[in-house]
């Protein structure tokens, strides 16, 4: 086992709706911009590395321009659904919403809140890679588990 591990959290490169700065609709899987395209061949990782990532295309994508052309799909690390969220930029949202916005991303952030926006996913259905539906020593042996609830992306940035 390492004495130490270097963990690289990548999600995935710049898409049109993230360049538009609203949240995606369910289902919707846009792929990179060129420009994201281009950000995600000049990520310089180790080519030894596991890769893991989300099913959706633009996050394979990204994996594959980075040098992952292998990474392995995790259902568990697919995005929540960001309910009444989806197709809206912050701004529309604090408008129709005032400081509810806030609450919800919030709520969305934490493995163990049964809330977030109006017909989303709640925090704790949302996050299962942290809530152990899915955690990475299911794959490599050498994983560290000495920190159970605090892996992936959400979770990790708590």
């Amino acid at each position: 086992m390492p004495d130490g591990l270097t963990l690289h959290l990548i999600r995935h490169a710049p898409t049109l709706p993230n360049a538009q700065r609203r949240y995606p609709h369910p289902h919707e899987d846009a792929p990179l911009t060129p420009a994201g395209a281009e950000l995600a061949r000049r990520l310089d990782l180790p080519r030894s590395a596991l890769a893991f990532t989300s099913p959706l295309g633009r996050a394979r994508q990204t994996a594959r321009l980075a040098g992952f052309p292998h990474a392995e799909a995790a259902p568990a690390l697919a995005e929540a659904s960001f309910g009444v969220m989806a197709g809206h930029t912050w701004a529309e949202l604090e408008a129709a919403y005032g400081d509810a916005p806030r609450a919800w991303i919030d709520a969305l952030g934490d493995p163990g809140s049964p809330h977030g926006p109006p017909a989303a996913t709640p925090g704790r259905a949302s996050t299962p890679a942290c809530r152990g539906g899915w955690t990475p020593c299911q794959r490599a042996r050498w994983w560290p588990s000495r920190t159970p609830g605090r892996c992936w992306p959400r979770c990790a940035s708590r």
